[in-house]
């Protein structure tokens, strides 16, 4: 199956308009499960929600009690390479998080998403002190060949847990440095480690495991965590 057929198939696709026209394609699934967290992902500059990562990770994700919603930020709607500017991108995640707020309003949601979807995600979650958590695939902490440009600032005052999924060859997030930001996060945040993994996660081909069963392993370390985040909550009342 194709992954632009995966989400036909799976998900009714909304749009939703943005100011000076642009649009935002949003995914949500056919059937919605009660009593299940939401979590709403969003995709790197350069691939949407079709492509292949997104596709294994939601079959991965398919088997737990989640609701899962994807979008592609306006330029890829619009069929272009280049992604929007920063206002832009934030203003598509605020759109979504309203149509998520209007639509299924007593549900945990958490946020995130691939590289720069998780880290826009990030400089916007601070205005929705309901989320439950943010979760990063692949933090971009830096340009490629930059570790000095780092983009952690604004991840300090964020209350909310966070899950860092982070390969050890990605080139936008030196393995230590990323290691530090998430040791200087303290108790709000974890990590999981993908050994050999690159910023999509692949790994090569004598570690003996395809894409498949790696993101499938993603996909299951992603809802435990959510599970935690949930249970914790019910323990102390939140």
């Amino acid at each position: 199956m194709k992954p632009q057929e995966n989400m036909t198939e799976n998900y009714h696709a909304h749009r939703l308009t943005l100011s000076a026209n642009r649009q935002v394609a949003l995914f949500v699934p056919r059937h919605i499960q009660a009593n299940a967290p939401v979590l709403v992902l969003a995709h790197g500059a350069g691939a949407d929600v079709t492509s292949e990562f997104f596709q294994l990770l939601d079959a991965g994700l398919a088997r737990f009690p989640l609701n899962r919603l994807y979008f592609n930020f306006p330029y890829r709607v619009a069929g272009k390479k280049m992604p929007d500017r920063l206002p832009v991108l934030q203003e598509s995640w605020r759109a979504v998080i309203q149509w998520v707020t209007a639509e299924l309003a007593s549900f945990p949601v958490f946020i995130g998403g691939k590289s720069m979807g998780g880290r826009i995600a990030s400089t916007i979650a601070g205005e929705y002190p309901f989320l439950k958590g943010l979760i990063f695939l692949g933090y971009p902490l830096h340009p490629p060949g930059k570790p000095n440009a780092l983009r952690d600032a604004h991840l300090y005052p964020l209350p909310f847990p966070m899950l860092f999924v982070q390969g050890t060859r990605d080139s936008l997030a030196q393995f230590e440095l990323i290691r530090q930001v998430v040791a200087k996060l303290g108790k709000r945040a974890t990590m999981v480690v993908v050994e050999q993994g690159d910023h999509s996660f692949k790994i090569p081909r004598k570690a003996g495991k395809t894409y498949r069963e790696v993101l499938y392993w993603v996909s299951e370390r992603m809802f435990q965590w959510i599970e935690q985040i949930n249970r914790n909550e019910d323990e102390t009342g939140g």
